[in-house]
């Protein structure tokens, strides 16, 4: 599905990070809760939205 998105405009721009987190790093119920890598992940997310849609108003 992504592919066929990425084809379908003039964007031919993928970014992915992989990280030794872990399944369910982010989910702070769990064991495999890592905080590190929740804010670290958290951090990226934020900058990625900003880069594409502009600082929050």
């Amino acid at each position: 599905m992504l592919e066929i998105h990425l084809r379908a405009s003039d964007r031919h721009e993928l970014e992915a990070h992989e990280d030794d987190a872990g399944h369910g790093f982010d989910c702070d119920h769990r064991g495999s809760f890592n905080s590190a890598a929740s804010a670290h992940a958290r951090q990226r997310s934020l900058e990625f939205l900003t880069t594409q849609l502009g600082p929050a108003a």
